[in-house]
């Protein structure tokens, strides 16, 4: 039995909004009240990150899972998940998949208020342009896993003499 027979690969995407902004302007006014020329870099915490916590636990969750659950097969993220392992697999996934979703949806729906909690806790650091708009915001919140085939050796699609091909192989 060949490999693409007993594997698969499975890439796991998650984004999201990490509510942090670099300040050009408070980094240099920093610099200028202690006198330094590029000491660091302030980035503001937009909203507080104990609002963002639940969905912070879902994605290690998922990336945890994810990562116990596969082996390591190439450098842009593909990992190879073992066939025996493919349904444990999807329906633990499709559970993190909800519980990132619905800790995602909380947080959008409250978010108006979160803002505007931060514009009291950031006082004259607050930026309005710092904050996406709530259809914005719901872009940058995303949960995927794609199955594709192991591919297998026969599978060549450059033309190369044979004995290239059989040495690639």
């Amino acid at each position: 039995m060949s490999l693409n027979e007993k594997a698969m690969l499975v890439h796991l995407n998650i984004s999201f909004w990490t509510a942090r902004k670099y300040d050009r302007k408070i980094s240099r006014e920093i610099e200028l009240q202690y006198n330094a020329d590029e000491a660091g870099r302030y980035n503001k915490i937009l909203i507080a990150n104990e609002y963002l916590a639940n969905i912070r636990k879902m994605i290690s969750a998922a990336r945890t899972f994810h990562y116990e659950n596969t082996l390591p097969w190439n450098d842009n993220g593909g990992r190879l998940l073992p066939a025996a392992n493919y349904f444990n697999y999807v329906k633990a996934m499709q559970n993190l998949q909800a519980d990132f979703d619905r800790e995602t949806a909380n947080f959008i729906r409250v978010y108006p208020d979160l803002k505007n909690e931060a514009k009291l806790r950031l006082n004259g650091m607050f930026d309005e342009e710092d904050y996406p708009d709530i259809s914005t915001l719901r872009t940058k919140y995303a949960f995927s896993s794609q199955v594709t085939p192991v591919p297998e050796a026969d599978d060549f699609r450059v033309k190369l003499n044979d004995s290239e091909v059989d040495s690639i192989k």
